[in-house]
């Protein structure tokens, strides 16, 4: 009989936070709150949480005068959030004021990606994944 080795634990748990940076936390929490309607569950006068559906998003501002701070702001972040509907989540987000870089495109793999600023110029993204009855052969 095999003996089978013992399994070693987990070195990292699940992701527990995603962090973005701002520049004007004032703008960025109109911007999450009243166009993405995001919950507060933390805030104070340098950072904010919002529950992106059980993972905490933190978006933190940055003191203009670190030298780190440009860095920080304005980049592709890779968070992306699941929606139903690409093309209806996108209208509705325009109609609300909402940035895009893009329109809704499908890519190869057959999902739908649209990507959108926040006011720091944050890249987020919408993904809209293939229909999963389709993958079933």
């Amino acid at each position: 009989m095999a003996q089978t080795q013992p399994k070693q634990p987990k070195m990292l748990g699940p992701v527990a936070a995603l962090r973005l940076f701002t520049d004007n936390l004032k703008a960025t929490r109109t911007f999450y709150e009243k166009q993405l309607g995001l919950e507060v569950i933390l805030s104070d006068d340098e950072v904010v949480v919002y529950d992106l559906y059980g993972i905490d998003l933190v978006i933190e501002l940055v003191d203009s005068s670190d030298e780190n701070a440009e860095a920080l702001l304005g980049s592709f972040s890779g968070i992306s959030c699941h929606v139903e509907d690409c093309l209806a989540t996108y209208n509705a987000l325009k109609e609300k004021g909402v940035e895009f870089l893009d329109t809704p495109a499908e890519e190869p793999w057959g999902g739908i990606l649209a990507h959108f600023f926040d006011p720091s110029g944050n890249v987020l993204s919408l993904v809209e994944y293939p229909d999963d009855s389709a993958n079933k052969a």
